[in-house]
């Protein structure tokens, strides 16, 4: 049975948050329906809704009328991702939808957007490794990590490579620049002129990606 915002009240649950908006619930007996306020000086939305009204009416509501709260709140508000239904998110160089393409919730997108990811690293690796002749039997493990500042990395001794899962947002020619990279420092574990030789021989155009990755805008978009 829904929740009703009456309940919802009593357990602590106003205001709330939603789609990065705070979100203050005011709950009228004589109002006859839902009423969205914009309150830009303060970064606060108000709704007034009747009594009875459920948490998932609420959340509706709000997430219908997004573009709306963006505009009448301007930059006090910048909008933020709640991985919420509808949401528009970058997955393997294109926009998939929450709720339609892919799970809603960060934890189940983040997820399923990691094995997304990871079966496209697996993919390049079976092309380049035998491209760059590195032995079959070299490579031990391969991981996925929260990087803050690199997009990868290469252990030769150990045979493992680690990669951002910031990558999961790029197509796979974008994906494909990082794990040539790392491959590269098979051979030379610095970043010396050897090693963007090789870089260059192996991907002629990599500047030209680097420079693309750069410049996309890869921020999640509210629903359309």
């Amino acid at each position: 049975m829904p929740l009703c915002v009456d309940a919802w009240r009593a357990a602590g649950r106003i205001p709330m948050k939603i789609a990065g908006y705070e979100v203050k619930v005011i709950i009228r007996a004589n109002a006859r329906r839902m009423l969205l306020r914009c309150r830009a000086t303060e970064g606060l939305v108000t709704i007034t809704v009747p009594r009875g009204t459920t948490e998932k009416q609420i959340r509706d509501m709000v997430l219908r009328h997004l573009p709306w709260i963006a505009e009448n709140m301007g930059a006090t508000a910048q909008w933020q991702p709640a991985f919420a239904a509808g949401e528009r998110h970058w997955c393997l160089g294109r926009l998939v939808t929450l709720g339609k393409d892919a799970p809603v919730g960060e934890a189940a997108y983040m997820a399923w957007r990691n094995r997304q990811l990871s079966a496209v690293i697996r993919r390049l690796l079976g092309v380049w490794i035998p491209r760059l002749q590195i032995p079959a039997g070299w490579l031990r493990r391969v991981t996925l990590r929260q990087m803050s500042s690199r997009w990868g990395s290469c252990c030769a001794a150990k045979g493992t490579l680690n990669f951002s899962t910031k990558l999961g947002v790029y197509s796979e020619e974008l994906i494909a620049l990082t794990v040539v990279h790392e491959l590269c420092h098979y051979f030379h574990q610095n970043h010396s002129s050897a090693f963007w030789a090789l870089m260059k021989r192996c991907m002629p155009d990599w500047e030209a990606k680097k420079k693309r990755r750069e410049s996309l805008d890869v921020r999640p978009l509210p629903p359309a």
